[in-house]
């Protein structure tokens, strides 16, 4: 059996993004967000391999609904999106920004950006 999942990744400035799990180490490398160009914050390994569900210790069913690794993400400023003249499809001119978790994930110790 294989290994699924991705890595989710905050910048320094609070936006979201993901890289597949098979990038390496995320602390090996830093780690650039594409809305900013600002390097990594914190980061968390979502495993799929077996689907949503987190259990207990004792295999009780916790979460049915999430997988392992993720962390709910409280958003500090909610994307903005506007509607293209030409084509009249929507667009997300800003991102939307997250707060680092205090508990859950991994901060990233930055010594440039």
């Amino acid at each position: 059996m294989s290994f699924e999942g991705h890595y989710q990744f905050l910048c320094k400035n609070g936006h979201l993004f993901s890289k597949d799990c098979w990038i390496g180490d995320p602390w090996e490398k830093q780690h650039i967000c594409p809305s900013c160009k600002s390097g990594a914050a914190w980061w968390t390994l979502i495993d799929e391999t077996n689907g949503p569900g987190i259990y207990d210790d004792e295999g009780n069913l916790i979460d049915a609904n999430k997988y392992p690794g993720q962390i709910d993400l409280e958003v500090e400023e909610s994307a903005v999106a506007c509607q293209c003249d030409k084509c009249g499809n929507t667009h997300i001119s800003k991102p939307a920004r997250y707060k680092i978790p205090e508990n859950g994930g991994h901060k990233i110790n930055q010594t440039t950006n």
